[in-house]
């Protein structure tokens, strides 16, 4: 069996669980789908994202959105999960979001959005609903094949629900602000959330004591 046909049938049986169908147990499931996604490429990769139905949520979603930016990039954003006005013109980050982290990235680390390589850890916009484990354990599966295929010397992300979803732990921020986290061999922050800041400019000075960490070890890399 070719690789395309097996990525096809993984995916038409897990189009088939999404019916109800509890014929197959889905641990197993993801550990072959994971294990088939590391012969693909970045394009490849997208190309199933696209057409992803892991989750519940693959029912009634409607954008899914992959990444923005710079494939070639050391540095890689990480975002919780595409926001309403994303899922509205296919674009993430965007809006006020979009304006909060280019200025970040701008002033802090001297580089241009499009620089550096952003995507979300949920590819598709939960609306009320809070994603379940399955959800996260499923979007996973793309986001652990996108750090080994772009390869980043450090991810930043943006939010206390990136550490929740990324190492399903609940802990309060100020926890692991000193922590030195790997994630998939990476070296991973969790810096304050964008919409946090959004919404009260005040944390822009934990954000400061943050940004200026990062860059003195980018100045390593």
């Amino acid at each position: 069996m070719t690789l395309k046909e097996k990525i096809k049938l993984l995916t038409e049986l897990q189009k088939i669980k999404s019916f109800g169908l509890e014929y197959f147990n889905p641990n197993v499931f993801r550990k072959n789908y994971s294990n088939t996604l590391e012969a693909i490429n970045l394009s490849q990769l997208e190309e199933l994202v696209l057409s992803c139905h892991l989750c519940q949520k693959a029912k009634i979603k409607n954008q899914v959105i992959f990444s923005r930016g710079n494939q070639n990039s050391k540095i890689m954003i990480l975002l919780p999960q595409v926001t309403s006005l994303d899922d509205k013109i296919n674009l993430s980050p965007s809006g006020k979001t979009e304006e909060i982290l280019a200025n970040i990235l701008d002033i802090y680390l001297g580089a241009k959005l499009n620089d550096l390589y952003i995507t979300n850890i949920l590819k598709c916009q939960m609306g009320n609903f809070s994603p379940s484990y399955d959800d996260i354990i499923s979007c996973k599966i793309y986001l652990d094949q996108q750090i080994e295929l772009i390869s980043p010397k450090i991810i930043i992300s943006f939010g206390l629900e990136c550490y929740n979803y990324l190492f399903n732990d609940e802990i309060v921020y100020p926890e692991i602000l000193d922590q030195n986290l790997f994630y998939k061999g990476t070296r991973i922050f969790i810096c304050q959330s964008l919409d946090l800041l959004r919404r009260n400019p005040s944390f822009e000075n934990k954000l400061k004591n943050d940004m200026q960490k990062i860059y003195k070890i980018l100045e390593k890399i």
